[in-house]
């Protein structure tokens, strides 16, 4: 597994998590994630010519096609995105992280077809992802990034959209 970020604080995160997760789960992971990515921000088109809208997202778990020579390889990735993940709390950022791995390890025991499997059911995926993260031992920081998303991040987005 790759990481690319000069965030310090998701670095510390990263590490963190990787080390709380049984060392199973963790192997799964580096075996199978091939990268964890920072970015600014997902900006998605604007309501008026020219304005951006930036996602409220501050990760999310992609697949990634990773081509060998004559070998297709479907591979996952995490994308965090600066942005919003700024205004979470380190306790927040953790659960956000162990959220993210959760989704890959669901991801890697359901197989070839994931990605579509997990689209069709994205609202039960959360909860699942969120449960696999409880039981490595986050449930603290589950609570903290779903009350930090609530009200904070939410609450400082609307502030924007409205123009305020």
């Amino acid at each position: 597994m790759r990481i690319k970020t000069k965030s310090k604080r998701l670095i510390t995160a990263l590490n963190y998590v990787l080390k709380k997760i049984p060392k199973k789960d963790r192997c799964t992971l580096l075996e199978n994630l091939f990268r964890v990515i920072s970015r600014n921000s997902l900006r998605t088109p604007g309501d008026t010519l020219g304005s951006v809208n930036i996602c409220q997202t501050s990760a999310e778990f992609r697949p990634f096609l990773k081509l060998d020579c004559d070998r297709r390889q479907l591979l996952g990735q995490i994308l965090f995105y600066k942005d919003v993940f700024r205004l979470f709390s380190d306790k927040a950022l953790i659960g956000i992280v162990a959220h993210e791995f959760a989704h890959a390890l669901r991801a890697f025991r359901i197989g070839g077809n994931w990605y579509d499997e997990m689209q069709k059911r994205w609202r039960r995926e959360e909860k699942y992802a969120n449960k696999i993260a409880a039981t490595w031992g986050f449930s603290s920081n589950i609570k903290a990034m779903e009350r930090e998303r609530k009200e904070i991040v939410d609450p400082y987005f609307t502030f924007r959209r409205n123009g305020r």
